[in-house]
């Protein structure tokens, strides 16, 4: 199981919460370079992975808000480009991806041993 806990080795893990209550909206992963759960960053380029939106936070910008945080630590950082991978059946995440700059990059695609499709985006941050 995935917790927090033993996730920080891997990346930071971004929360999004409620101000009031104090309800987690969303969640992401901005992996560090030397993860051993980086798949796709080449040399230059981070990634983030696992970006979750509570079901009655979709469409409240809360994916957008943790994808542009992703976006903001790469540029400090000095990436060259931010990449990801997602499903064929995540078409909101998708429509967000290239909202905010995205390309697909199939020529980067990632067989899934279980037989997932894993379809990667880049953002170039040049």
């Amino acid at each position: 199981m995935m917790t927090p806990e033993n996730l920080e080795p891997a990346g930071t893990l971004l929360v999004a919460k409620e101000t009031c209550a104090g309800a987690v909206l969303g969640t992401t992963l901005f992996l560090h370079p030397d993860s051993a759960l980086k798949q796709l960053a080449q040399d230059g380029e981070r990634e983030f992975r696992l970006l979750a939106v509570a079901t009655e936070a979709r469409g409240k910008g809360v994916g957008e808000l943790l994808v542009q945080a992703c976006i903001d630590r790469a540029k400090n950082e000095g990436a060259t480009g931010l990449v990801l991978w997602t499903q064929p059946t995540m078409y909101a995440a998708q429509r967000l991806y290239e909202r905010l700059g995205f390309q697909r990059c199939s020529e980067r695609d990632v067989p899934d041993p279980r037989g997932w499709d894993r379809m990667v985006f880049r953002r170039s941050l040049r």
